[in-house]
């Protein structure tokens, strides 16, 4: 596994949009908080850039396929460049796998830094070039003043060095137990979206993070069925899902209609087979407090009754 090198002061820090065009204000709150911990932010003009559909009007994507790959191809073969964060994410992050520069990836180490929708190019970057990379915060996060201070603080204490170990209270264990593996996963939309393509993710001996938002729970309960269908949860050495923000029980996302009726807990006990520890509302997703953490790191995890504990087995910064 590649591990990047470490944040320290004035380094530059490239600021990309794979997926939907940014507020300004979502590029401010990131900037900001860069320039807060004394790093360079470099607002990459194809944040500007927005996506054609004709007669003045414009679509949700931050430009062309084209136009974000290549910002970020730009980006990966930088050497002065020694980070990626984004604004924000939405959709379209998937379309631009293809067009990676991965070798580039691999022979530029740098911390790239997301979650949502870029899950999937978190995951492929770790796969296809061996590169640890890391959950958390975006612009959206940084600008939201309803976040909890824990998000930041974590954020940067993980990639200058300073977080090796995580505990985390108040989540619900719903199956105890001790596990060692890399740590893999996301937002469980995007990631099933990948099951069957080249860039589906590898869960076999995995620590197993998924988290979700503003679905309804009927759409949970098929998510969650097709990613154990596919052998997702069966292979896996342990399971962390994180809360699930907005989630609505009913036929429409205003709640009408009749309700599924199943809870989450359920779910989970149905679809994540008994011998692998499972815990639920973690800090893992879309709440005020996402606790950063790196994908592709070796781990171990403690799944406790009233407190799930994570450590890392290795240095994911040097």
């Amino acid at each position: 596994m590649i591990i990047p090198p470490k944040l320290t002061p004035h380094d530059k820090v490239a600021l990309l949009a794979p997926a939907r065009w940014p507020n300004d204000s979502y590029i401010q709150g990131l900037s900001a908080a860069l320039n807060k911990y004394g790093f360079e932010p470099m607002p990459h003009p194809q944040l500007q850039a927005r996506m054609e559909l004709g007669n003045g009007r414009v679509g949700q994507l931050a430009g062309e396929d084209e136009v974000r790959a290549a910002a970020l191809n730009e980006a990966l073969n930088d050497a002065t460049i020694k980070a990626i964060f984004f604004p924000r994410g939405g959709t379209g992050t998937y379309r631009i796998l293809d067009r990676i520069d991965y070798d580039a990836a691999a022979r530029n180490p740098k911390i790239i830094m997301g979650y949502s929708d870029l899950d999937c190019l978190l995951a492929a970057l770790n796969q296809r070039s061996g590169l640890v990379t890391f959950r958390g915060p975006m612009g959206v996060n940084f600008a939201d003043p309803a976040r909890d201070p824990r998000t930041e603080r974590e954020c940067f204490e993980l990639l200058t060095g300073l977080r090796s170990e995580w505990t985390w209270e108040g989540a619900t264990c719903l199956r105890p137990g001790v596990a060692e593996g890399g740590l893999v996963g996301g937002n469980l939309a995007v990631l099933n979206a990948q099951i069957g393509t080249p860039f589906e993710v590898d869960t076999e001996g995995k620590i197993v993070v998924v988290e979700d938002c503003d679905e309804l729970t009927y759409r949970i309960d098929r998510f969650l069925y097709q990613a154990a269908a596919a052998g997702k949860f069966a292979k896996a050495k342990a399971v962390l899902f994180g809360t699930l923000e907005n989630m609505v029980d009913g036929e429409q996302h205003d709640g009408s209609g009749l309700p599924f009726g199943i809870a989450l807990r359920d779910m989970l006990l149905r679809y994540v087979p008994d011998h692998v520890p499972l815990a639920s509302g973690l800090p893992l997703g879309h709440g005020t407090y996402l606790s950063s953490h790196p994908i592709g790191a070796s781990v171990r995890v403690e799944i406790g009754e009233s407190v799930t504990r994570m450590q890392l087995l290795a240095p994911v910064v040097r």
